[in-house]
């Protein structure tokens, strides 16, 4: 149906809103002079009061904070006699509220300890000292607390003074003074917060001798060349002398004067403590001061923010459909790299027909995200991502970009030759690494990619597919990488399909084995434990590894079922062991991050143990140092739950990728399991940085009261070794592989 638009009654309604507009404007023009002319009546009857008031005010807060540093260094000089002393009150005393930058216990002789608050050291030792500290130790010596004027420490580089207080001994003798030395940026703030506040006054804290202690954030008084306020070109002589002649009998002082043509007021308040005053400044012109300016601002601010409203009625419809066309253009790119989403790219991905034409699809990620992130922060990863984006502007072969996942990004280029590829991948890498220079960054950024060349039967989902498929088959590595789908991964496709069509039923045939391997104390050589292993017996009689069908299982869900499974088995075996044998040999199994996550997990391994009546702490679970590095929030609960069945946790696979020592202070851990690289490193420089690591996680371990273990271990040069680190427990084919049970009970039981 077609709308009508009355144009009569649209002028109507336009002319209606202009005579109300004119006459709000009329109205309101004036509201605006009536309150003019009200407000500045006001503020020149209330103006000197309120400044004689946030003067009196400043002075009582300065005066306040002064006694307060000056009463919490005489509090810690009763409990401190000697330097020891004041090391262990610190801590229980509340100081940071003062402000103190270094605490100092001074000798009669001299010399000084000093305690840093906030990382600056100064001189620490009297004849070292500016004169205005020293007159102030020496007046503690002598019996009096003492503030010292102003001065400037080449040491801490910054404007302090130092408040000292005698420490006496039961005979009421003193032994020594104690120091605190106050930057005085601390007396700056105060009078910024009073200016802040009151902008209208200048205020500053000077010394009897009219030297600057302090000053608010405008200071009319202070020559830049000379921090004396005498020096100042405000003031004339006969001003000077007045102002002398106040600070020396410490009386209240106010005085007006002309500078430059304009008015002053200057108020003269005495602190009472150590002969400081503080003096403010008033500009005696109203219409000068910075708050009238502010309001004549706002009312014609307000004035012309109306007329720019009625104006802004009119074309506001315009942008109404602009903006819905910018939200339109916003919802098909990354918000934060410029590149498309997910959405925008499978719709160009989509538009593209594989059988006329041959692209190359590239998944593009950076190694280990997460670390980068925690330890370089979201701010640097911001600028990692947008500076991937932006160095794909220097290839004209890229043809879309997109960022799909937090650090995945999809890019479609034109090559489509496995060298032509592999050259714009690390040529791509390289400008990237250019481009990032400039970055701070403790890490490595390691890059690793996956592509496929389309097919003329590829679609843009079977082409996504394949990409992603390489990827979540790649082997974790630190360099730069890149793989491509090709008959090999296709194959390899096949084999995963092959094993997901067998697995269920293997499991209820009991094909999956278990193996042990033997776990030797190192000090007496003797099997104290084992390691549990699967392996998937096949009817044909061959035998498929963990390493071609584990990681398959964790990316199906498999994993869960096949643990659980393996668990009970465990709990069987070690309680026939223990019953036929009178052994107490404990066995570890692996248990993955599907299964440990699951809310039912704890519950699940409390049936299996009561079910065989297993004592738990026969069995260890270990958990990969890479989940609980990435999960660690959620696994503190889950393993303390194990602790509570009996059950004892290893951190399997230490020190492998970016090790997180968090992981030990934040998770009980019984045992901890040294990755096995780091014995059959082979390279010898690389060999002895590897020793010195290990080394060092065994006397962490130890501080931690951890067992450690050693994987890996095939030659005697290795168990030598451990045994140099007392490293508790060695595994690995020096000693045994792993063994089916009946060989494992055969040998060594």
């Amino acid at each position: 149906m077609d709308m009508f638009f009355d144009e009569t009654q649209i002028k109507k309604k336009l002319r209606r809103i202009t005579i109300i507009s004119v006459l709000a404007i009329a109205i309101l023009s004036g509201l605006i002079f009536t309150s003019y002319s009200s407000i500045k009546l006001y503020l020149s009857s209330t103006y000197s009061h309120m400044v004689h008031t946030e003067s009196n005010e400043i002075a009582i807060t300065l005066k306040r904070e002064i006694l307060g540093d000056l009463n919490a260094l005489k509090t810690l000089s009763i409990f401190t006699k000697d330097e020891e002393m004041l090391k262990l009150q610190l801590p229980n005393r509340n100081l940071q509220s003062s402000n103190f930058d270094i605490i100092g216990f001074w000798h009669p002789d001299g010399s000084c300890t000093q305690v840093s608050l906030s990382g600056v050291n100064t001189n620490n030792h009297f004849s070292q000292l500016a004169l205005e500290v020293q007159i102030a130790i020496i007046h503690a010596f002598e019996g009096q607390s003492a503030i010292s004027d102003p001065y400037f420490s080449t040491s801490a580089h910054k404007r302090l003074c130092t408040i000292c207080v005698p420490i006496r001994d039961e005979n009421d003798n003193i032994i020594a003074v104690l120091s605190g030395a106050k930057d005085l940026v601390n007396f700056n703030r105060t009078l910024l917060r009073a200016s802040e506040r009151f902008p209208e006054i200048n205020s500053v804290l000077v010394t009897g001798k009219g030297k600057i202690v302090a000053n608010g954030i405008f200071s009319l008084f202070q020559n830049p060349d000379d921090a004396n306020i005498f020096n100042s070109p405000l003031l004339n002589d006969e001003i000077k002398h007045k102002l002398n002649d106040a600070l020396q009998k410490q009386l209240p002082f106010n005085i007006s004067f002309k500078y430059l043509n304009n008015d002053y007021t200057m108020h003269v308040n005495p602190i009472v403590v150590n002969d400081w005053f503080l003096i403010t400044l008033e500009i005696a012109k109203l219409t000068d001061t910075p708050g009238y300016s502010s309001l004549i601002a706002v009312i014609y601010t307000l004035a012309f923010l109306l007329i720019c409203g009625l104006i802004s009625a009119i074309v506001f419809y315009i942008y109404i459909r602009r903006g819905y066309n910018k939200q339109l253009e916003l919802a098909s790119f990354d918000l934060l790299t410029g590149a498309y989403n997910i959405f925008k790219f499978k719709k160009e991905l989509g538009n593209i027909s594989f059988k006329e034409n041959k692209f190359t699809l590239i998944a593009f990620n950076i190694r280990d995200f997460h670390y980068l992130n925690e330890i370089a922060g979201t701010d640097v990863c911001n600028e990692i991502l947008k500076t991937i984006v932006v160095s794909t502007k220097n290839f004209k072969e890229i043809i879309y970009k997109c960022r799909t996942r937090v650090d995945q990004f999809y890019l479609l280029i034109a090559p489509t030759e496995p060298t032509d590829i592999n050259k714009l991948f690390f040529d791509f890498v390289h400008k990237i690494e250019n481009n990032l220079s400039d970055f701070s960054i403790q890490l490595p950024i390691v890059f690793y990619a996956s592509y496929a060349v389309s097919t003329t039967d590829d679609n843009d989902a079977t082409l996504l597919h394949k990409v992603d498929f390489v990827q979540k088959q790649m082997k974790k590595s630190y360099v730069h990488q890149l793989e491509a789908y090709d008959d090999k991964t296709h194959q390899q496709e096949k084999f995963i399909k092959k094993i997901e069509s067998k697995m269920r039923k293997a499991l209820e045939n009991d094909e999956f084995k278990i193996y042990l391997q033997p776990k030797i104390e190192i000090s007496s050589g003797k099997v104290v434990a084992a390691e549990a292993v699967v392996r998937w017996h096949q009817p044909d009689g061959s035998i498929i590894f963990p390493n071609d069908f584990i990681n398959i299982f964790e990316e199906n869900g498999f994993c869960v079922d096949l643990d659980l499974y393996n668990f009970q088995k465990i709990c069987v075996i070690v309680k026939n062991l223990q019953q036929k044998f009178k052994t107490n040999i404990n066995i570890s199994i692996n248990q993955s991050m599907n299964l440990l996550l699951r809310k039912d997990y704890i519950a699940n391994i409390h049936k299996i143990i009561d079910k065989t009546g297993v004592d738990p702490k026969l069995i260890t679970v270990e958990i990969l140092e890479s989940i609980a590095a990435q999960n660690i929030n959620e696994l503190i609960n889950c393993v303390n739950n194990i602790h509570f069945l009996g059950l004892k946790v290893a951190l399997d696979d230490f020190g492998s990728g970016y090790s997180s020592l968090n992981v030990l202070s934040q998770i009980k851990i019984d045992e901890l399991k040294f990755d096995k690289e780091f014995l059959m490193e082979k390279d010898p420089i690389k060999q002895k940085y590897n020793e010195e690591i290990l080394r060092h996680m065994t006397e962490l371990a130890a501080s931690f009261n951890i067992n450690t273990v050693a994987e890996g271990c095939e030659t005697e040069q290795n168990l030598n070794f451990l045994k140099k680190i007392k490293c508790n427990i060695a595994q690995g084919y020096f000693f045994d592989k792993p063994l089916l049970l009946e060989k494992f009970i055969e040998k060594y039981l």
